[in-house]
């Protein structure tokens, strides 16, 4: 059999794996396309993009980032990752007619079989072990942080992540040009898919090349010009994929806070945590848990990885030639970089000693930054020369005689950068890139998704030790080998069967009424606001109108005063000379939407009666059933539009309207509330103080605090709440409708809160919000009755 043949059956045959593999390991997904996902919010988000992708490609591929979502708004794709190189792959299925949601699902199975195989082609690449090197696949695609990441699609396309690493390595190492033609277009389908994994292959790609100009083979040149070539060739391809981001940040100064992304920085912890998915080490992980956390990898892989490094240490290493000897020229730059590197450490002591330094006009700045300046004057000075007495010339001969495998040091490399980079804000490293690059940093807010780069190389790392472990034995416990280590693995991060949440794609009458409808401007949808703009962004696939709504990682100043307006009881009259501004031509009223809070149905209802008293509202038509009616209105300031139901229907719909409008408010609202800290899946800990406030026309009685393990007391009533006698004039308990209480003292681990709010007329709403409570607090805050939140 040829070289090339064995290859394409090797290939044929991983794939055939991972395909099982994929399927097991998201157990039931891939028997409930249609009717489930691991995540019913950002999910849905995803599922639109998918299909808006192809739409657009179809119609007008030039406009691609003009959505009509958050209309009107402009560049709305750039609002979030647009997946584009993640679509193309789902362009035959919806082609072929199938729902957003079954070509979400489908897209998203296909996004860890890819990063499977091709983890396993860059390991197989790297240790010529096709049997050992399914074990880099499993770890790339199925550990913990990727099966916990499962809500987010573009987390799971890593697959061209490892395929830029892969073709930049053939490329560096043999100058072929197919290689580099390759590696052009995986750099800019990279970009494509996503924006946050081509950041972070950016440090890779440092890292690569800086080690390949300190520590290369002779005539690197060559093939280092080629490389860079190939990839500045991908970044123009890919340069319709990014001015758009650049177009929207201008417009909307999209730009995250250094607090925003600091706390999405990882801490050193969270490479203990399993996630709550994790069948085997889930709860015992659970206190180690954080936002974007869960980096644990499992046992297995680090035990096979230090194997690798064990191995690959050469005790004698093979002799180096002999480097040239320092010229003078050098060795007097490198004395001259000594003085900044004092000068730059005292000016660290001097500044963390003296906050906003100045040395006559230069502002020093925080010690954090002076910091990475003598860190990089350091290395410089090492690049240039190493001190007089040491036995190495530079940093390049240094590297060239140390007994580490130069492939096993570029993937320790790689992982330390990893965790480098996932830390973000708390190193002084990220924080100076942030600052001072911050048209590209700005825009990543979950910087600890950063730790890939750490799972890729951990991923080869242990795949070479597996092929160490197992190489130049008999073929039978060769394989019994590999096969036992791939099963630990696979039960390491088994999660399945995973917890799917319902999803009713089925048509709704309103939207098939608003497709067929023919009337110019946007249409607006009541309730406004998250979660319920997730199931509009999504059904505006189906209706095809541009839409007030949206849900997206950010959104325009204009909508969020609007949804401010909106959430104010009673609503702002303020917001019937808004809908205008937005374009808005038609509005829909969800008279039973899913989610909906408390307070939602008798603010909107008053409105609705203030819109049709004041000639606001013209009534279209009533669609659906008790569970899913919708009302349709023309807005006043709108063209008119035609009418497109039968009397009798429109008489039925005004029926519907008057019924609905007639039900007492006073009647039926129960307490309305919000639980503002903890937040949803906090690290908490038992005996600190949570917050959040409470209302009722008849006022609270009280507030009851508990868990899954049954009641744990009362809170404390009374608080002053700022803004919330603003946002409820009508109620006069608002002025102190904070309430405060010690979170339970329950053992450490994952816990499910409850605060139910009773109201004095009988009336109870319970919050649920699942917690992770850690140690008890050491010491507990002021009552809230002496300190309310925020004040």
């Amino acid at each position: 059999m040829s070289s090339r043949a064995r290859r394409g059956r090797e290939t044929l045959l991983a794939a055939a794996f991972f395909l099982g593999v994929t399927v097991l390991m998201t157990w039931p997904q891939a028997a409930r396309l249609g009717d489930g996902a691991r995540d019913l919010w950002d999910a849905k988000l995803s599922a639109w993009i998918l299909h808006w992708d192809y739409v657009q490609t179809l119609r007008d591929p030039l406009q691609l980032f003009q959505a009509p979502i958050l209309y009107p708004a402009r560049y709305v794709l750039a609002f979030s990752e647009n997946m584009y190189g993640a679509a193309v792959f789902g362009f035959p299925l919806l082609a072929a007619g199938a729902p957003p949601m079954v070509n979400y699902n489908v897209n998203l199975l296909l996004a860890m079989f890819l990063s499977g195989l091709a983890a396993w082609a860059l390991a197989r690449d790297w240790t010529g072990d096709p049997a050992a090197s399914l074990a880099a696949g499993v770890i790339y695609a199925f550990l913990p942080y990727k099966l916990a990441q499962l809500p987010h699609l573009h987390m799971e396309w890593g697959a061209f992540l490892c395929l830029v690493f892969l073709f930049l390595r053939r490329t560096l190492a043999d100058g072929r040009p197919r290689d580099a033609v390759l590696l052009a277009v995986c750099f800019a389908w990279n970009v494509a898919t996503c924006l946050q994994y081509a950041l972070f292959t950016g440090f890779l790609i440092a890292v690569v090349l800086i080690l390949e100009v300190v520590w290369g083979p002779p005539g690197r040149w060559r093939r280092l010009g080629l490389s860079v070539a190939a990839m500045a060739a991908g970044g123009v391809a890919s340069l319709p994929f990014v001015i758009p981001y650049l177009e929207a940040s201008a417009i909307y100064r999209m730009r995250r806070s250094i607090g925003e992304m600091t706390f999405f920085s990882a801490q050193p912890w969270y490479f203990l945590s399993a996630g709550p998915l994790n069948r085997l080490y889930g709860e015992l992980t659970a206190r180690w848990r954080g936002p974007e956390g869960d980096f644990f990898p499992g046992l297995a892989s680090l035990g096979l990885a230090g194997f690798a490094i064990v191995r690959l240490w050469r005790r004698s290493p093979p002799p180096a030639p002999p480097a040239p000897p320092v010229s003078r020229a050098r060795r007097r730059a490198a004395r001259a970089l000594d003085v900044v590197g004092l000068l730059l450490a005292a000016a660290a002591v001097w500044s963390a000693l003296t906050p906003d330094l100045r040395i006559g006009p230069v502002g020093v700045g925080d010690t954090g930054r002076v910091i990475v300046w003598l860190t990089l004057a350091v290395l410089a000075r090492l690049a240039l020369a190493f001190p007089a007495r040491s036995r190495y010339r530079s940093l390049g001969d240094f590297l060239r005689r140390q007994p580490l495998d130069r492939g096993a040091l570029l993937l320790l490399l790689l992982a330390a950068t990893g965790i480098l980079v996932s830390l973000g804000g708390h190193t002084p490293y990220y924080r100076f890139l942030f600052r001072s690059f911050g048209s590209l940093f700005r825009a990543i807010r979950a910087v600890a998704r950063g730790v890939v780069l750490f799972q890729v190389a951990l991923a080869i790392l242990a795949a070479w030790g597996l092929s160490l472990w197992t190489r130049n034995r008999p073929t039978p416990a060769r394989a019994l080998r590999v096969a036992l280590v791939l099963a630990v693995l696979l039960f390491e991060y088994r999660a399945f069967p995973l917890p799917l949440f319902e999803y009713d794609g089925s048509p709704r009458p309103v939207y098939e009424w608003l497709r067929t409808a023919d009337f110019p401007g946007a249409v607006v949808e009541l309730p406004l606001g998250y979660p319920h703009d997730c199931e509009y962004t999504l059904r505006q696939a189906e209706h095809r109108h541009p839409l007030v709504n949206g849900h997206s990682s950010f959104s325009p100043k204009e909508y969020e005063d609007l949804r401010a307006a909106l959430m104010r009881r009673p609503i702002a009259e303020s917001v019937w000379k808004t809908f205008p501004k937005f374009g808005a031509s038609v509005l829909v009223f969800h008279s039973h939407p899913a989610e909906a809070d408390a307070g939602e149905a008798p603010r909107y209802r008053n409105l609705l009666r203030r819109g049709l008293e004041e000639g606001r509202l013209e009534l279209l038509g009533s669609f659906g059933g008790e569970r899913d009616r919708a009302f349709a209105f023309r807005l006043a300031s709108a063209p008119p539009v035609p009418a497109s139901l039968p009397e009798p229907a429109l008489a039925r719909s005004r029926r519907d309207l008057a019924a609905y409008l007639a039900i007492s408010d006073a009647a039926i609202s129960p307490p309305v509330g919000v639980l503002q800290v903890p937040a949803e899946g906090a690290a908490v800990a038992a005996g600190s103080w949570g917050y959040g406030w409470a209302l009722d026309d008849s006022g609270i009685a009280e507030i009851r605090i508990g868990t899954e393990l049954g009641p744990a007391g009362l809170a404390q009533l009374g608080a002053v709440w700022p803004g919330l006698a603003q946002a409820f004039p009508d109620l006069t308990e608002a002025e102190h409708g904070g309430f405060g209480f010690e979170l339970p003292r329950v053992a450490p681990g994952p816990h499910d809160l409850t605060v139910a709010l009773v109201a004095r007329d009988g009336g109870i709403t319970v919050i649920r919000r699942p917690i992770v409570v850690t140690a008890p607090a050491a010491a507990t805050p002021a009552s809230p009755r002496r300190k309310g939140p925020g004040s």
